[in-house]
């Protein structure tokens, strides 16, 4: 067994580089957005000289990204020419990472229209069933629970309400 055989889409070996090129060049384009756009436009300054700004630790987290990702584009381009000529059978990552862009894409949208304790539920029980959870108790449990702790740990630690 290849050392990146947990890395391959079909079991040949021949197209873990490719996707892990597109999943890398898509992350970083997502950290990109997300330093250039959606941070300095949704998180608001430091309310004095001595508070922590509201955006340092999604800032922190989207660089993390970005350098992460471009590693991983660094990594596969050199093993991109055992894959030249040979066909791509990752089309399921890419329609999976299509799909799950259109739900951020529109996440967003509602988060700002609708609000964090209405969209982070349904955010949580769709995700928890397309990971085939099918434990009901808990994806409610989660659904309800999560969201209020997260909203209450947003106000109590950085006095920001969320959305």
């Amino acid at each position: 067994m290849s050392a990146d055989a947990h890395n391959d889409d079909d079991g040949t070996g021949t197209t873990g580089p490719v996707t892990d090129l597109v999943a890398g060049l898509f992350l970083a384009l997502c950290a990109t957005v997300a330093l250039v756009w959606l941070i300095p436009n949704h998180t608001q300054a430091a309310m004095s000289e001595f508070d922590v700004s509201p955006g340092f630790f999604p800032k922190l987290a989207a660089w993390a990204v970005l350098v992460l990702s471009l590693g991983l584009v660094a990594r596969q381009i050199p093993r991109l020419r055992h894959v030249a000529g040979r066909g791509i059978a990752g089309r399921a990552v890419l329609v999976d990472i299509a799909g799950w862009s259109v739900v951020a894409f529109f996440s967003i949208l509602a988060l700002a229209k609708i609000g964090f304790l209405f969209v982070a539920p349904v955010l949580i029980v769709a995700g928890m069933l397309v990971a085939g959870n099918r434990t009901y108790w808990m994806i409610i449990g989660l659904a309800v629970v999560f969201p209020v702790l997260v909203d209450q740990a947003a106000w109590y630690i950085f006095t920001v309400d969320l959305p």
